[in-house]
């Protein structure tokens, strides 16, 4: 959510080099004090003999976790178990600049905007773009992460290397609209997982677009991610809608 509110801010004001950077600053920082406020959580949990004493006790199969915050990834790897990850994001941002091939001379990174046909001044921006990626995860993140390692884990470990090691990866994203490249055989891609089977509309609604005629029905969904949208964003998607010839907007704001 703060990533959106990030990058919807930065575009906004992208004329502004000193701006960019002061974003970026302040987004780093927040980064960092959210990872350090999770290993926290993690060493409190690690110091309770009487939960760590519950969770081996329960035998668990496997640890189930987000890599984007990584405390359940050395939860695994202190109970011993299998772990498997969701989702696309690590510490570090994009989770496929960790698990495959990504040259940078055509694999943009997200958030710079580029595609993979690049100038070579463009390539110079995707480079400066990775090496906030760099920046962020051998400063900000991995020392909190690698800490909890040198002193819970035997023999020591650093946390990308444990979400390299990870059993199975979930890996969520669609070929359509990613550049692919080959990874690991522990990744398994499950982009529109979430995806069902369309269902009957309701009979108010199936009567709403049936109306709309020649002209059809737009429908715009922004799921949970509507709380980042600044309003006056929103305020001109919505006077977009209101010039269309006719009522023809289905305007879809899940906040759940």
């Amino acid at each position: 959510m703060m990533y959106v509110s990030f990058l919807s801010q930065a575009q906004r004001e992208s004329t502004s080099v000193l701006t960019f950077f002061k974003l970026t600053k302040d987004f780093l920082s927040m980064l960092s004090e959210a990872h350090y406020l999770t290993c926290e959580s993690i060493i409190q949990m690690l110091e309770d003999k009487n939960l760590v004493k519950y969770f081996l006790d329960a035998q668990y199969d496997l640890v189930l976790t987000d890599p984007a915050v990584a405390g359940g990834v050395v939860l695994a790897k202190y109970l011993k178990l299998p772990l498997v990850l969701n989702v696309r994001w690590i510490t570090s941002g994009d989770g496929q600049f960790a698990i495959a091939p990504s040259p940078l001379s055509y694999i943009p990174v997200p958030g710079s905007g580029l595609t993979d046909k690049m100038s070579f001044m463009q390539r110079v921006k995707n480079m400066l773009f990775y090496s906030l990626i760099v920046f962020q995860q051998s400063i900000l993140v991995g020392p909190h992460y690698d800490a909890i390692c040198d002193k819970y884990i035997e023999g020591g470990c650093d946390i990308m290397t444990l979400l390299q090691e990870a059993d199975i990866w979930l890996f969520r994203s669609d070929f359509v609209f990613d550049f692919p490249r080959p990874t690991m055989p522990n990744v398994v891609y499950i982009g529109g997982y979430q995806c069902k089977p369309s269902q009957p509309l309701p009979a108010e609604l199936e009567e709403f677009v049936q109306s709309a005629g020649e002209h059809g029905v737009v429908l715009m969904t922004l799921g949970t991610l509507v709380k980042a949208l600044p309003s006056e964003i929103a305020d001109e998607i919505a006077s977009v809608f209101s010039k269309m010839p006719q009522k023809v907007t289905v305007w879809s704001l899940l906040t759940f």
